[in-house]
């Protein structure tokens, strides 16, 4: 007797991609944990049975595709009790990586090397995390999304169907602008929620909201992109509930004085911040000095009895060892600087910087999270740092520099001590669902 396998999502959206098989490309977009992977393998696995010839799976990397869609694919299949056979390093005339399904390969392709995705034709394709494949405005070649598409044309196919499941990454993607600014013909764009995946724990949901700032809760929750160039990048700082000059805001005897440091010189800009207790941060005072070397900011900020205030760590732009330069690297000029002052200072300056967007969006997380907390406060004598978060915009690649350029050197060394200090060291996992 033949097995009888149904496959239904546990949410509308999700299961409307599923049912939908038409000619075209769909998109499953959504936040995390809303089954996207889950439909993708399952929808490809049907649509590959239906068109009896080759498909296609791309994911952003290798890693990717061996760590999440393979194992997916081999999960639904033995839900459906087909047996099925990876082949890594490929066999007989199949020289390329690929699962037999049905006696027909199912080609796995990286997005990492768009011009390789080349030489084959698939009725089905499937893009996992679709906004993560590299794009190109002006070399078709290194385009990911223009080498996918080309691959869609196997003649035997009954139904030609391209399928992306996604988390969105902001706006600026092939995604977004190909089933949502302006939908191409035959793209259906599906939404689902984090919220809406009844086969999670209560409390995965507010985890992640939790974890990100509340602007980027919509995205990573409730599966919409959030536009980076927005007015303000930090849209939730509000002096009401940020900025005071009370005890609570002010100076720590003893405490660590934290000392984010952006090296350029016009103008060159450091923040100091202490930890409360209660892991609360508070940026208690600013440097700000144009134009500026950094043994005289060094010796501004000992005017300013920084130095004097409890040992002193330094938290610096890492990548100011790689600059050209004549002399010694800033970091060094400044921790001789300040031990020739008397300071008790530690810190050093090896390793990168985080990944600017990664930065920013920690520290929008620290002004107020998706669940309402507030873990960072700022002094009021800090004006210029006040005048940033209210002001500074943000473009897809950090922030928005203003007309003169000079905006986001002092939101960058405060990201730079925030993430040195409260960044998380994990993230938090989706669970896997099936039937």
């Amino acid at each position: 007797m033949a097995r009888v396998v149904v496959w239904r999502g546990n949410q509308a959206p999700q299961h409307a991609f599923l049912r939908d098989l038409a000619p075209g490309w769909t998109l499953y977009q959504g936040g995390f944990g809303a089954g996207k992977t889950w439909a993708g393998a399952r929808k490809l696995l049907v649509l590959h049975w239906m068109n009896g010839c080759p498909s296609l799976v791309v994911a952003p990397t290798y890693g990717d595709l061996w760590k999440i869609c393979v194992p997916e694919i081999m999960r639904a299949a033995d839900e459906a009790g087909i047996v099925v056979e990876p082949r890594p390093h490929g066999r007989g005339h199949m020289q390329y990586p690929h699962i037999l399904v049905s006696d027909q390969p199912i080609i796995l392709a990286s997005a990492d090397e768009p011009d390789r995705i080349a030489g084959y034709e698939a009725g089905t394709i499937w893009v996992d995390e679709g906004c993560r494949v590299p794009e190109s405005q002006v070399d078709p070649r290194r385009d990911a999304p223009t080498q996918i598409r080309a691959r869609l044309r196997h003649p035997k196919a009954t139904r030609l169907h391209g399928l992306v499941t996604t988390t969105p990454e902001g706006t600026e993607t092939w995604v977004q602008r190909d089933w949502t600014d302006k939908p191409l013909p035959d793209h259906r764009r599906f939404q689902g929620r984090t919220g809406d995946n009844h086969a999670l724990s209560p409390e995965y949901a507010a985890t992640i909201r939790a974890a990100f700032g509340a602007e980027l809760a919509e995205q990573y929750l409730e599966g919409r992109a959030v536009d980076y160039r927005k007015d303000r990048a930090h849209p939730t700082f509000a002096p009401a509930a940020h900025v005071g000059d009370g005890p609570e805001f002010d100076w720590q005897p003893g405490s660590v004085v934290r000392i984010g440091m952006d090296f350029n010189v016009a103008p060159m800009c450091w923040v100091v911040v202490q930890e409360r207790p209660d892991h609360t941060l508070v940026a208690v005072d600013e440097l700000v000095q144009e134009p500026a070397v950094v043994d005289q900011c060094i010796r501004l900020a000992n005017d300013k009895g920084w130095g004097r205030r409890g040992p002193v760590v330094l938290h610096p732009d890492k990548s100011a060892h790689n600059r050209n330069r004549v002399g010694d690297p800033e970091f060094t000029v400044a921790m001789a600087t300040a031990k020739s002052l008397g300071w008790s200072v530690s810190g050093d300056c090896y390793g990168v910087n985080p990944p600017i967007n990664h930065r920013i969006n920690h520290l929008s997380r620290m002004i107020l999270d998706g669940a309402g907390v507030i873990r960072l406060r700022v002094h009021a004598r800090c004006r210029r740092l006040v005048d940033e978060l209210m002001r500074t915009g943000r473009r897809g690649d950090g922030y928005h520099p203003g007309p003169d350029g000079k905006r986001g050197h002092i939101l960058d060394a405060l990201g730079y001590v925030v993430w040195d200090v409260s960044a998380p060291r994990g993230k938090a996992t989706t669970a896997n669902w099936g039937l």
